[in-house]
């Protein structure tokens, strides 16, 4: 008899710590693609991405970079791109369902370098530049 006693009151305080909210069931929580689904973009330029999450009230995300020094994003989800050109990928991760996650693609280049001398810019505005007819040659189209 003692020992049922025993039983019923370990029972009895298992089941107060559980809610019915504490039983695992599937998750309705989706989350949608990110828009954009990917971007292109030179070194140290911005992008504004967006996450929809549906099926909770819950719809915020916390963004991240998957690549250690890809980059940097904050929390309402402006990427900024790093210093050196690559792949990285911006994710969004459902505060909802943490199981609930999405990426897009950024491909980050470097700017183009444009070399001028002042010999060639000279020569361009005298009309001595390459492919450039010598002054007073009398062009016909």
């Amino acid at each position: 008899m003692q020992l049922r006693r025993i039983a019923l009151a370990v029972l009895l305080f298992a089941g107060s710590a559980c809610s019915p909210g504490d039983l695992t069931r599937p998750s309705s929580v989706s989350l949608s693609a990110i828009l954009p689904s990917s971007a292109a973009l030179q070194t140290g330029a911005s992008q504004k991405f967006q996450a929809t999450v549906s099926g909770s009230t819950d719809t915020a995300v916390a963004w991240s970079v998957q690549e250690a020094g890809g980059g940097t994003i904050a929390s309402d989800g402006t990427y900024t791109a790093p210093a050196t050109p690559g792949a990285n990928h911006v994710v969004a991760t459902s505060h909802a369902d943490p199981t609930k996650s999405n990426s897009a693609l950024v491909t980050v280049t470097g700017a183009t370098a444009l070399s001028v001398t002042t010999a060639s810019l000279l020569a361009a505005i005298s009309g001595n530049g390459p492919g450039m007819p010598a002054p007073g040659t009398i062009v016909s189209a």
